[in-house]
């Protein structure tokens, strides 16, 4: 065998040393999932290549786990013409576990709470791995278009009830707020 022929062997460097081979940037000790990491990465590459109508995401800056996102009123729905501004918070358990959802903007919705955490199915018990950031965004604009008070495990939600028994107050407000604090 010659001196060309040789086979090299290179010392397994880490963590951090495979991250960078595989182009995942540099190794955080606090986040060492690097299949979440290669996913999260693949869908902010798959949003940014086909941007979804009246919405927008993205990540944090080279934080992952965090994303920013606005969205605009869907047209017809009581939020029409408001920009709402949110986040999504990604824990190490993802896409196993959901992802948690909060708007920034305050929003009258029956579904979300005043500290803007969102109560649904769809992003609780139903969810799926086999979802995600795309389907959060669609869970979004679906929850704007169609509020769903039977939708809430939070027990005592006043928004629940003004919903279900006083639909015009309840809409007159929504719109109120949104064109208040989402303009």
């Amino acid at each position: 065998m010659s001196a060309d022929d040789e086979e090299v062997h290179y010392p397994y460097a880490g963590p951090e040393s495979m991250m960078q081979s595989l182009g995942m940037g540099g190794y955080d000790e606090e986040f060492p999932y690097p299949k979440t990491v290669a996913r999260l990465r693949a869908e902010a590459a798959d949003i940014s290549r086909k941007e979804e109508k009246d919405i927008f995401v993205e990540p944090s800056g080279e934080n992952l786990l965090l994303w920013h996102g606005v969205i605009e009123g869907p047209p017809n729905s009581l939020y029409e013409e408001g920009i709402f501004h949110f986040d999504i918070h990604i824990n190490d358990g993802y896409p196993t576990e959901p992802p948690k959802v909060s708007f920034r903007t305050r929003i009258y919705h029956c579904n979300i709470t005043s500290t803007g955490d969102i109560f649904c199915d769809a992003l609780n018990r139903d969810w799926s791995p086999t979802m995600g950031i795309r389907d959060v965004l669609k869970i979004l604009v679906d929850l704007m278009r169609n509020p769903r008070p039977t939708n809430i495990r939070q027990p005592g939600h006043h928004l629940r009830q003004k919903f279900l028994h006083d639909r015009a107050d309840y809409e007159r407000i929504a719109r109120e707020w949104a064109s208040k604090y989402a303009s």
